[in-house]
């Protein structure tokens, strides 16, 4: 493999700036373009809940809102429902019923698919987040979607162990489109890709710049005829 004279590159990489600043510039326009007119804007919508002190569903309770406090017995309990009740959020009964309540254009695996359900470690802390292109109907699915959920808790376990703590909200402002931010990406994968194609021509490019490289061929070099610089800086 030919070696490769790092001043020779970095003298090649000035040469050719022009091309490296031009095709930055293309890419950061189709970006631009990209990201101001053909992108969907995407909404989010989160609602958190945590779980709380056990209460069967006939109406005994040992909840704090009770006047009783919450037993080591129900944390424990709690801990090891967290895990369980992240799947009844996602699972089909729960989906189908959201989907058949806001008369939704969604399939189950359409809408699983726009539903991310998280947890905070160490904690009874359950998250539901929806995404959808209507902001208005992200947050209607993420509440009707708590509220579907703790009615089949009750249903299933016979308690009522979940609070709502924020309600999820209607959004103005799009989760997957920042302008800057795109920018900026697009603006590295351009000068990512110019420095490539500078490299390619660098590589492949096979014409003699000075007498040295023609002696290291074998050759002998009998006359050279050196560079005028005339006014302005031109050769």
């Amino acid at each position: 493999m030919e070696e490769i004279n790092i001043k020779d590159l970095f003298e090649f990489f000035i040469s050719k700036i022009r091309i490296i600043t031009l095709v930055v510039l293309i890419v950061v326009l189709i970006g631009a373009v990209y990201s101001l007119c053909f992108q969907e804007p995407m909404f989010e919508s989160t609602t958190n809940m945590v779980l709380t002190g056990t209460a069967s569903a006939s109406g005994s309770t040992t909840n704090i809102e009770g006047g009783e406090a919450i037993t080591q017995n129900d944390i424990n309990l709690n801990s090891k429902l967290v895990a369980t009740y992240r799947e009844i959020i996602k699972s089909k009964t729960v989906l189908k019923d959201v989907i058949n309540t806001l008369d939704l254009e969604y399939t189950t695996k359409e809408l699983y698919r726009n539903i991310t359900v998280s947890t905070v470690a160490d904690t009874e802390m359950i998250s539901i987040t929806v995404k959808s292109l209507n902001a208005e109907e992200a947050a209607k699915v993420t509440n009707k979607l708590a509220e579907i959920f703790s009615e089949n808790i009750k249903e299933i376990y016979n308690i009522e162990n979940i609070s709502i703590i924020d309600k999820a909200e209607i959004e103005s402002v799009p989760t997957n489109i920042n302008v800057v931010k795109q920018l900026i990406i697009y603006f590295l994968i351009g000068f990512v890709v110019a420095c490539g194609i500078v490299f390619v021509l660098f590589y492949f490019d096979t014409t003699l710049k000075d007498a040295s490289q023609i002696e290291k061929m074998g050759f002998v070099v009998l006359t050279s005829i050196p560079e005028r610089i005339e006014e302005g800086g031109k050769k």
